[in-house]
């Protein structure tokens, strides 16, 4: 144990690294172990200098040619995508998310039309008839959803008007309300 040395005084002013930086070293093997702060200064010598040869020779963690291979490939990924979104082949997950809420709002508009239309079409029919006709409007308004959402001029907005928005808010505090007072 002649070659024991203590870690914090070798490491900064003889390696030129960090305690931390020798840990880490050591945590992957490249160099020895500490033992309560005291290292063999021989033979951590010898393995810094086997590590640093490694580095100049691109054999060690990263080297300048491996970061630029990442590099290439990380440009063209990039240049792949750029190139699918002008053929048309990937969208913005924005506009997507955009129409999206707009076929949802036009649907939900749709459907909660129907309750309005059918108390006159119901009153005195039998119950298979009353879910015939129910089925024919739900249908009915499905089918006219599809014609709109097909038509390439289908009005997306990109902002809901505040008025949607309110009525939605209130009628949701509507509904929790009841429900609170049924309780």
């Amino acid at each position: 144990m002649a070659n024991t040395v203590k870690i914090d005084k070798v490491c900064p002013n003889v390696f030129g690294i960090s305690v931390r930086r020798y840990q880490q070293l050591a945590k992957e093997s490249i160099l020895p172990p500490s033992d309560n702060g005291y290292i063999d200064f021989v033979l951590a010598t010898k393995h810094l200098i086997s590590y640093y040869q490694k580095l100049v020779e691109g054999q060690g963690s990263i080297t300048l040619t491996e970061e630029r291979a990442r590099l290439a490939r990380v440009q063209a990924d990039l240049a792949t995508l750029e190139y699918q979104k002008a053929q048309g082949k990937l969208v913005d997950a924005d506009e997507v998310e955009r129409i999206w809420i707009a076929m949802g709002q036009a649907c939900r508009s749709r459907l909660l039309a129907i309750p309005s239309k059918l108390p006159p079409l119901l009153e005195g029919k039998s119950k298979p008839e009353c879910q015939r006709i129910l089925r024919d409007h739900i249908y009915e308004a499905l089918d006219e959803l599809s014609e709109k959402l097909a038509d390439p001029d289908f009005p997306i907005e990109t902002e809901t008007t505040t008025d949607t928005n309110d009525t939605c808010k209130r009628k949701r505090k509507k509904k929790g309300a009841s429900r609170k007072k049924g309780n």
